[in-house]
């Protein structure tokens, strides 16, 4: 596999795709050589090269992507059906679909807009359809630190670390931002009143490996220090702040772009001075065949709050039928997250 990795990084570092999908290349091997830029068959047909070249059994797959539309698996396909290209390498029992078109993606993921059901494998001596796999989970985890002792100034520490599509979908919106790190990008709890004490990255240009983020940070709450009550988010990130299923009725499946599970777990030193009046109530919410689930769970014990909040999408086609109980499950998300932790002052 060092060896598919160590060719795949080379293309993938040293080519731009022009943002153009085809099935044949637009330009001759010299060409995209001098000039470095190229279509998708321009690049993954040079990718194929490069594998057998070393010795590996590597033939072009005809796909189309999502934008381009569904296809089924008939007798005798059809080039019509097809939009785009990409690289089929086997080695040794496993086989391993490569699109070199971005800097940011990793060899073991596809283009989201190829994760489609089939495609067609060019094999010279046994072409066949190829059902598409469904990709592996993307995770995130977050592991958050409150200090809110002084009141004054509470200490927030967050570490989050992105895999999968999500590593890709945060590395692209850091270089829209310049390649800085912006906590905007990042919180759900509004930013106008942090002072920045410690950002950090690491393999932010490393798309093999999982992206870690860190940020430590204050607030200034100091007008609010006197007060008797004190009201208390303790989702300082959630990836679900918007329901993005307005309509009350859908006749068509949901199609999500990848499984996904978001972790996020928060320990939170009470401030002095108060003890808590109320918690958010412990929930788990299942949506139908194990398709996905939400679990919020909060704790109280010597001096500090535990939150512990996973949400899990197992399956990336919901069909219509349960398309009330994944709008509802949107929502449960959403407001769970907005409970605040009420503290009382002692008297």
């Amino acid at each position: 596999m060092q060896r598919v990795q160590k060719i795949y990084n080379y293309v993938r570092n040293t080519f731009t795709w022009n943002g153009n999908h085809s099935f044949i290349s637009s330009q001759n091997l010299s060409s995209l050589v001098e000039t470095k830029k190229g279509n998708s068959a321009d690049i993954n047909l040079y990718l194929i090269t490069l594998l057998k070249e070393a010795g590996l059994q590597a033939n072009p797959m005809l796909v189309s992507t999502r934008t381009h539309g569904k296809i089924y698996a008939a007798k005798y396909p059809l080039l019509t059906q097809f939009n785009h290209l990409a690289a089929f390498v086997q080695v040794e029992n496993e086989s391993f679909i490569l699109n070199a078109s971005d800097r940011f993606r990793p060899y073991t993921l596809l283009d989201m807009n190829d994760l489609t059901e089939n495609a067609y494998l060019l094999d010279q001596n046994t072409p066949q359809w190829i059902k598409m796999r469904q990709p592996l989970p993307s995770r995130q985890l977050t592991s958050a630190e409150v200090d809110l002792s002084d009141t004054r100034k509470p200490v927030y520490r967050l570490a989050t670390r992105y895999e999968g599509y999500l590593a890709l979908d945060q590395r692209q919106k850091f270089m829209e931002a310049g390649n800085k790190i912006q906590p905007s990008q990042i919180l759900t709890t509004p930013t106008q009143d942090f002072k920045l004490t410690q950002t950090e990255s690491k393999n932010m240009d490393n798309p093999d490996e999982p992206l870690l983020i860190t940020l430590v940070y204050q607030s200034d709450t100091s007008s609010e220090s006197k007060t008797d009550i004190i009201y208390f988010n303790p989702v300082l990130k959630s990836d679900i702040s918007e329901n993005p299923f307005k309509n009350a009725n859908r006749s068509l499946p949901v199609e999500l772009n990848y499984p996904a599970t978001y972790t996020y777990g928060l320990n939170v030193k009470l401030p002095m001075g108060y003890s808590v009046q109320e918690l958010p109530k412990n929930i788990m919410i299942k949506l139908p065949n194990t398709m996905g689930e939400f679990r919020y769970q909060i704790t109280q014990k010597e001096g500090m709050i535990q939150l512990l909040s996973v949400i899990s999408f197992k399956e990336t086609l919901i069909p219509a039928e349960y398309y009330h109980h994944l709008r509802e499950f949107y929502d449960h998300i959403i407001a769970k997250h907005q409970e605040p932790i009420v503290f009382v002052k002692q008297k």
